[in-house]
């Protein structure tokens, strides 16, 4: 695939309390926001127009890893939500590959 991780970690690699890694990471680092969004989603749609071209590779590897799409957000009030859309949950699913999401409301920088 055409991604390269920015950072990351291997399994049996140390953390800094000296214990051993148990498993691997890679990150791409991107962090991805489109203003205006209200809905939330632009960066897992923008995800997956990157991997659904190459969908049969992702599947082929899937077998032998364990993958996760984790996806956060931030508001500066306790009113605001996010919106997935059914056609973005939809693509998601096609994959199999869980969503890890966080949300903080009332965000204050």
């Amino acid at each position: 695939m055409t991604r390269e991780p920015l950072r990351g970690y291997d399994i049996g690699d140390r953390r800094r309390s000296g214990a051993i890694r148990d498993h691997a990471l890679w990150d791409s680092g991107e962090v991805v926001g489109v203003e205006g969004d209200d809905s939330g989603s632009s960066a897992l749609q923008r995800l997956l127009d990157q991997i659904e071209p190459i969908q049969s590779r992702v599947l082929s590897i899937l077998g032998d890893c364990d993958a996760a799409i984790y996806w956060s957000a931030t508001a500066d009030n306790s009113q605001v939500g996010f919106i997935l859309e059914a056609s973005t949950i939809s693509r998601l699913s096609s994959f199999g590959i869980p969503l890890i999401g966080t949300f903080w409301p009332g965000y204050q920088s």
